[in-house]
């Protein structure tokens, strides 16, 4: 049964569902797909850095911990 999303979301929500429709079929399979919705933008940017490695390792003070 099709969902009406143009009832629900308007027109920002039917062009989601096609993104997404795209998405699906043309994106590399190990392409990163990161749910956003009713997510903070802090939690989201968080787990980009996270899985892009952009974060890079834990820093350890030079002398040691205390």
């Amino acid at each position: 049964m099709p969902v009406d999303v143009a009832g629900f979301f308007g027109c920002e929500g039917e062009g989601s569902v096609r993104k997404t429709r795209l998405l699906d079929q043309q994106a590399p399979a190990k392409t990163l797909r990161v749910v956003t919705d009713g997510r903070l933008v802090v939690d989201i940017a968080r787990e980009v850095v996270v899985a892009t490695g952009w974060a890079g390792p834990p820093i350890t003070p030079a002398c040691g911990p205390r």
